[in-house]
């Protein structure tokens, strides 16, 4: 039986508004007339994820947790998630509201009016006409709606979007690669805490999505995942195959080892290597914008257990808590950082260390909080940093029932320098072991850059707690 081309055109529009990557694959001539689409798995494997939470939302299903990509530069993430998503997404599901932001009004504008040469193109009118119409109200390139109250705004990371909401907010580049100043970081950090992030219709069910090439350790990225580690899925996309692509799955996708050997293969990388800082390298292209490592601290030196695999039932133990204090809500300052932690056969077990950006009122809330939840028993103590606010918090916390104590004055004027030194014996010998959490990269990576981290909370903690743990014990039976 032959098929006629009705039904052919039925079939088309089918598979189109049920599949975004199919329709990605058919948009590109319209966006790109001139260049060839070059596919990689890449591009079918976002598009697809893209895909899952968009039919989410229209089915009003809750959010597991928000959406971060690091992925490297040029390849057509923009065109996906700003340019594309949005048209396709409104074939099904016109009613969808759409907030896009980028470091640049000039770029999240550009993005927008992408979306809308879809949109208006011959080819999507042909097919989709009936499915919604401008309003004549409001079509312009930063604002455009459709009559089926669908809207898209457009913003930047250093704009204002007060009274705008969206089911989709879209951080498109929220950082510029060529100001990452610390100010202009924490700039964008503290906007995104305190404009964005409200900015969902309905936040059990609508998703923030930031798509990023990685420029430092404290871009938008590394805030959230320090600040809202367990609610974020974050996926990453290194040029060439590496321990930090995640999820670790994906790796067999990697054709020699590279993300996308046409655009990025050896020689390619070799040239971005002349051309770019070690950091922007490692940052832009391999998605991991650290420090240059201090070599004094490796991370092969801490091993990582999951709790079923212990020697131990952590709740039959009294689990001491260090605290690094600085007493502070400021994400420009250093954390107050918090470890939970037990000597165990000669072993300290840390079943959690965090940071946390906390005035002292907040953290007096705070501690109980976290002692609840860490193995505080009345057998456990709690060590803080003997320094002005240390000795006024200590006494606040000891009237609260915990047994506080002043970490020792002499251990504390050693310096960090003069600490790592001492505990290096301790920490190479593998004696530190990090009970699996979301936590455990975060601490390792900033103990692996130390001196060179931003911040040292975690090797301020895990320091003090080797010297009393190991080295007063050594020096005592020593001087026996």
């Amino acid at each position: 039986m032959q098929i006629s081309e009705a039904e052919i055109l039925i079939a088309y529009k089918h598979t189109l508004e049920n599949n975004f990557y199919f329709f990605f694959k058919e948009t590109w001539h319209i966006l790109e007339p001139a260049q060839e689409l070059r596919l990689n798995w890449h591009h079918k494997y976002i598009c697809n994820i893209l895909q899952k939470e968009v039919v989410r939302i229209a089915n009003h299903e809750p959010k597991d947790k928000d959406l971060i990509i690091n992925i490297p530069f040029r390849s057509t993430k923009s065109t996906i998630i700003s340019q594309m998503l949005n048209a396709w997404a409104w074939i099904k599901y016109p009613e969808l509201r759409f907030v896009t932001s980028s470091y640049a009004s000039r770029l999240s504008t550009r993005d927008a009016k992408k979306t809308r040469d879809i949109i208006n193109s011959m080819w999507y009118q042909e097919l989709f006409s009936d499915r919604f119409k401008w309003t004549s109200d409001q079509n312009v390139k930063t604002e455009y709606e459709n009559n089926k109250t669908g809207k898209r705004f457009v913003t930047s990371t250093d704009s204002n979007i007060t009274g705008e909401g969206g089911d989709l907010l879209i951080f498109d580049d929220p950082n510029n690669p060529k100001k990452n100043t610390e100010s202009n970081l924490n700039s964008i950090n503290e906007t995104y805490d305190d404009v964005f992030y409200s900015r969902l219709n309905n936040d059990k069910v609508g998703i923030r999505i930031i798509i990023q090439q990685r420029i430092h350790e404290n871009d938008l990225t590394g805030h959230i995942l320090k600040k809202y580690p367990d609610s974020i899925n974050h996926i990453v996309m290194p040029a060439e195959a590496s321990p930090d692509i995640t999820p670790i799955e994906m790796t067999e996708y990697y054709k020699n080892g590279y993300f996308w050997e046409w655009k990025f293969g050896k020689e390619s990388l070799k040239q971005w290597e002349k051309v770019l800082s070690s950091t922007a390298y490692t940052g832009q292209l391999q998605q991991n914008p650290q420090a240059k490592a201090g070599n004094i601290i490796l991370k092969e030196w801490f091993k990582i257990i999951p709790e079923k695999e212990l020697p131990f039932n952590i709740k039959d133990h009294s689990f001491d808590i260090w605290i690094d204090g600085a007493y502070t809500d400021k994400t420009s300052n250093d954390p107050t950082g918090m470890m939970s932690c037990l000597l165990y056969e000669h072993n300290l077990y840390i079943l959690n260390s965090v940071d946390k950006w906390l005035e002292m009122y907040e953290l007096l809330k705070y501690i109980p909080k976290y002692a609840q939840a860490n193995q505080y028993t009345a057998k456990s103590k709690i060590y803080i940093e003997p320094k002005a606010s240390g000795k006024s918090i200590r006494s606040m916390i000891n009237k609260m029932g915990y047994n506080c104590m002043e970490i020792d004055n002499k251990v504390v004027s050693i310096g960090k320098m003069g600490r790592v030194k001492d505990a290096e014996p301790t920490l190479e010998s593998g004696k530190i072991i990090l009970i699996e959490g979301s936590w455990n990269k975060t601490l390792i990576d900033q103990c692996s850059i130390f001196p060179n981290g931003k911040h040292d909370e975690h090797v301020d903690n895990i320091t003090y707690a080797i010297n009393h743990y190991f080295i007063n014990v050594r020096e005592e039976f020593l001087s026996l």
